[in-house]
């Protein structure tokens, strides 16, 4: 359950309508494995409450395929498709966009955290092998759509990034490339970099007011007790 305890004020209401935001949460985690090194994983969840005054309605998917092979470098591939619903009227008085309940969405919908599980229609291929003793490599491309083009474009926070609400700037989100470095130096250090590249669709170019790509770099030292 999501409860705040902040006076919301809601879509079409007056400030003395405001009131803390209830949402429940109830859903469901299905993971198998195959032999043929095959896997699939899938959920669903499902929304109701209320988001401040608003009736709130939102569901969201998400499912995961893919093969590990035998060979020295342990190569894999997958395929997962996520969905969030959007809201597709921002001036009926009623929440219908799905409402992430943890900011760690990086690891699913592209490291830049540019996008969160809200609105969204996420399709990821990722590979991922072990080119050298304690070295792996991963690689993933993202290709996100709005859900509803009268919607809003969140981050991976639930910060608003851009918002068409006629939804006349399409549904095309952009597009993302990540590529990721792990090297266990020692027993409990490990050392990771990555690079993520973030191409603009047409709706991240008419709400931001760019065409220009966006860069994001890092290395991270990550000891363990």
């Amino acid at each position: 359950m999501l409860r705040d305890n902040f006076a919301t004020i809601g879509e079409n209401r007056s400030r003395a309508d405001a009131t803390s935001t209830s949402i429940y949460t109830m859903g469901g985690r299905q993971e198998s494995r195959f032999k043929g090194g095959f896997y699939f994983d899938g959920e669903a969840a499902f929304q109701t409450g209320h988001l401040g005054p608003d009736d709130h309605l939102a569901v969201g998917l998400s499912g995961r395929v893919g093969k590990y092979f035998k060979a020295a470098s342990a190569p894999h591939f997958g395929f997962e498709y996520a969905f969030a619903a959007g809201d597709s009227n921002s001036r009926d008085g009623d929440s219908r966009e799905f409402v992430d309940l943890f900011a760690n969405n990086h690891i699913h919908h592209g490291y830049m955290d540019l996008i969160g599980w809200r609105n969204l229609h996420d399709y990821r291929l990722n590979f991922g092998c072990n080119p050298a003793n304690k070295l792996s490599f991963d690689a993933d491309y993202h290709k996100f759509l709005l859900h509803q083009a009268g919607g809003r474009w969140s981050n991976a926070a639930g910060g608003t990034l851009g918002f068409d609400p006629n939804g006349v700037s399409s549904k095309q989100l952009g597009q993302e490339i990540d590529f990721t470095l792990r090297f266990p130096y020692k027993e409990h250090m490990k050392f990771i970099a990555g690079y993520s590249l973030f191409i603009p669709g047409r709706f991240a170019k008419l709400t931001r007011g760019t065409t220009d790509l966006s860069h994001f770099s890092y290395i991270q030292t990550l000891i363990s007790f």
